[in-house]
């Protein structure tokens, strides 16, 4: 019996119409930056072939995608890229200590790293402690925009590459704990059953739906910044804020 498919992206990004103000993004200057649905496709087709053009994507296995960010524009799309290549992503806090940052890449072992242009110093020093070779590119907010604006992208978004599904079996994110006890224990998240599982809990204990408007003040690399952060509200068509 062939496993049911899941296309989360579209899954979401269809709950919206091409109007809709899908994200809300509040810097801690007080600074406001709003997403539109057309916003989101554009800079997650950017990222996509920005990963493509770095990576070979693997045929036969998830992607796994290593990120250290804080809760941001460049988080959102990261998770949401991700959603598009079938990916198994882990994000982890900024603050971390490049040692630190080291290890949970090792315990990982993803294929790629992404972080913002200006932690790509402290990432590169982080995987040459883990004595392997990562690809690692940097992302900024201002480059999803200036792709934005160019002649390529004025119109209807276009993507170059198809969206691959997840399946009952496959892994959504993995979160380290601590580590203040030993060595950071991986948590994975099953896409299926977690994403269940936040629509459940996003309808039925706070009553979202497409006219709510969810804030989870919380950083990109806790449960709550996956899950009412981003995935559960977005499941039903809400819109969100990200601090």
């Amino acid at each position: 019996k062939r496993e049911k498919e899941i296309y989360l992206f579209s899954d979401l990004i269809n709950k919206y119409n091409d109007s809709s103000k899908i994200a809300y993004i509040l810097d801690l200057s007080g600074n406001l930056k709003i997403l539109t649905k057309k916003d989101i496709l554009s800079h997650v087709n950017f990222l996509s072939n920005l990963i493509s053009k770095n990576l070979k994507l693997p045929d036969t296995r998830q992607l796994k995608i290593f990120s250290v960010i804080k809760a941001s524009h460049e988080s959102l799309i990261i998770k949401l890229t991700s959603a598009l290549l079938g990916g198994h992503h882990c994000i982890c806090f900024e603050e971390l200590s490049e040692a630190s940052i080291a290890l949970r890449i090792k315990l990982f072992e993803p294929d790629l790293i992404i972080c913002r242009n200006d932690l790509l110093k402290k990432i590169n020093s982080s995987i040459k402690l883990t004595g392997k070779k990562y690809p690692c590119i940097g992302i900024s907010s201002k480059s999803f925009e200036q792709h934005q604006q160019s002649k390529i992208d004025k119109e209807q978004v276009k993507f170059n590459i198809k969206e691959k599904p997840y399946t009952s079996k496959s892994k959504l994110f993995t979160l380290f704990t601590s580590g203040s006890t030993g060595t950071p224990k991986g948590i994975v998240h099953n896409a299926s059953k977690y994403i269940e599982y936040a629509l459940f809990t996003c309808s039925y204990f706070f009553g979202l739906d497409k006219t709510s408007i969810m804030f989870t003040a919380t950083d990109a690399g806790w449960i709550n910044g996956h899950t009412y952060a981003v995935y559960g509200p977005m499941c039903l068509g809400s819109s969100i804020v990200i601090h």
